[in-house]
């Protein structure tokens, strides 16, 4: 997590890959409408985890 210069919480690293995916598509289903441009949606998550898939799993 990081903080900006008020102390307050600005930013979190979530890995693997697939964690911060499913945030984003919760995220958009609850806040969507408000703040639909900082997630994505669950189609772009999908596109996403398929382009980075392991090839070899």
């Amino acid at each position: 997590m990081h903080k900006n210069a008020a102390g307050e919480a600005d930013s979190i690293l979530v890995s693997p890959l697939d964690a911060p995916l499913l945030f984003s598509r919760l995220m958009w289903e609850q806040a969507g409408d408000e703040f639909g441009d900082l997630y994505l949606t669950g189609p772009q998550a999908e596109a996403q985890e398929k382009a980075t898939a392991d090839p070899k799993a």
